[in-house]
């Protein structure tokens, strides 16, 4: 699925556009909800760009978010055109102000005076996921389930996952990792091949 929506990257490169991708990279990237990226100010995120701090949950609790050395770089080069697009706003942008604003910025009816005047509508990312991966229809909440796959398939652990996802019960990230039948017959025919082979 990553593999398919990177093939969209690089069609238009204005700064909604950047953005657009950055939001769906991590989504993928983290497995956060669209609610969750949709609210993250920027002094959440720390100076090595490594780590999301107090990401308030569904169930009303707040983790910490881990995001990987491969995201960086393109979070690194979104948050330089983001504040090449505040300049339009702020004749000096001052870090204390800049925290308060969100990361993924949006720019229609904005008030410099009103940092929540920044803040993404919830239909404008999902309409910047769909926009990055048309042919495939994405949203927000597949982009989390792929996140949990991929993760449970390489660790084995669904704890793991689960703490990932910001789960408090594993039986919610159970439903998360359901597999589909075409992936449960091929587990069993490598099982069988397997046992047929050791004979």
């Amino acid at each position: 699925m990553k593999e398919r929506a990177s093939e969209r990257v690089g069609e238009k490169r204005s700064f909604t556009r950047v953005r657009n991708e950055t939001i769906l990279h991590l989504l993928l990237d983290t497995g956060l909800r669209a609610e969750e990226i949709r609210l993250l100010r920027r002094e959440q995120l720390d100076d090595s760009l490594e780590w999301l701090s107090s990401v308030r949950t569904k169930g009303r609790r707040y983790r910490n978010v881990y995001v990987t050395s491969a995201m960086r770089p393109r979070l690194r080069a979104y948050l330089e055109a983001r504040s090449t697009e505040l300049k339009r706003f702020f004749a000096k942008l001052t870090q204390s102000v800049d925290r308060t604003l969100p990361i993924f910025i949006s720019v229609y009816k904005a008030i410099p005076s009103k940092p929540e005047s920044f803040v993404l509508g919830a239909k404008t990312l999902w309409r910047a996921v769909r926009e990055c991966s048309a042919e495939l229809d994405l949203h927000p909440h597949l982009l989390r389930h792929s996140f949990a796959l991929e993760l449970l398939d390489h660790s084995g652990d669904i704890r793991l996952v689960s703490q990932a996802l910001g789960h408090g019960d594993t039986k919610v990230t159970m439903r998360y990792t359901e597999r589909r039948g075409e992936e449960v017959a091929r587990a069993l025919e490598k099982v069988r091949a397997k046992k047929t082979e050791q004979k």
